[in-house]
């Protein structure tokens, strides 16, 4: 049924059957949203607002969204744009290869590693506090610079002497 539209007249009043038709259509919007109330459903939220999202900033329309945040120096999270993707990421990286650099690392169980196949040269360790730890064959090496020189502690590990050798030839 066509809604009813009223006199074009701006003093014109309208009839009995044009009031009649804006009453019906009045009475059946009301018995509908009568009817969507009983069912549960919302009539001023859209029906995604009430569902879970993850989103990069809270949004008012959007009662039950978490934002997703990175955290200082830890996780960084990029925004590929509307339609792409989240990017989620270390400030440096952190793979197997990589050098990776922290201002302090505490341990609180063992340290494992595994013998150097390469000594240090100066240009590895360029500040005068720089220093590498490492086993080299037989041998628990600290290397350091010392003021341009390569300069190597060593241990050696096969016997039951416990003096250490100090000098500037690598292991």
């Amino acid at each position: 049924m066509p809604e009813p539209s009223l006199n074009s007249q701006p003093d014109a009043l309208i009839s009995e059957a044009q009031t009649q038709q804006l009453l019906d259509v009045f009475q059946r919007s009301l018995s509908q949203i009568r009817d969507a109330i009983k069912a549960g459903v919302s009539i001023d939220t859209p029906d995604y607002a009430a569902s879970t999202f993850v989103t990069l900033s809270a949004t008012v329309s959007l009662a039950n969204e978490r934002v997703l945040t990175g955290t200082a120096n830890q996780i960084v999270v990029t925004d590929g744009g509307a339609g792409s993707t989240v990017t989620l990421s270390t400030p440096q990286s952190i793979d197997t290869g990589a050098t990776v650099q922290f201002v302090q690392l505490t341990l609180t169980g063992r340290l494992f590693g595994s013998e150097m196949s390469t000594n240090p040269v100066v240009g590895d360790l360029t500040s005068l506090a720089a220093f590498a730890v490492y086993m080299k064959g037989d041998k628990f090496v600290i290397a350091y610079n010392n003021a341009g020189t390569m300069t190597y502690i060593t241990l050696d590990l096969d016997g039951s002497d416990t003096t250490w050798a100090h000098g500037t030839t690598a292991p």
